[in-house]
């Protein structure tokens, strides 16, 4: 491939064939999500709160515990699985407000009791 062109993505073209080289997908496997102010999961395997990241692809599962608060900060992502800008990860309630900051940052909106709530997300990394 002496005379190739390389264009973007690692595909490489010369005058005989067309080479593409991947860069293999690592997979970090769910990691048990660090829960915050007074936030806990709920009881069994299948519900705990936990992330892990595919290439760049985040996803998010579990369901929380949530007390009665003002506005609290459920969780933390570690560094390389933050997403670029806030999203706002689909929820089970009709009561709660959340997103997820770039800072990593889960952070819930006001509620006047305690509730459950189901969170089921994927974003890509920053």
């Amino acid at each position: 491939m002496s005379n190739s062109i390389k264009f973007k993505n690692n595909i490489y073209l010369d005058s005989e064939s067309v080479v593409i080289k991947r860069t293999p997908i690592v997979d970090s496997s769910w990691k048990d999500l660090t829960l915050l102010n007074g936030v806990s999961a709920r009881t069994g395997d299948q519900y705990k709160p936990q992330y892990r990241k595919i290439g760049n692809l985040v996803f998010i599962k579990g369901q929380i515990n949530v007390p009665q608060h003002s506005q609290l900060t459920a969780f933390q992502l570690p560094s390389g699985y933050r997403p670029a800008y806030e999203i706002k990860p689909p929820i089970i309630n009709n009561y709660y407000d959340a997103w997820i900051s770039n800072n990593g940052y889960m952070y819930i909106g006001s509620g006047n009791a305690e509730t459950n709530l189901d969170i089921c997300s994927s974003f890509l990394a920053d």
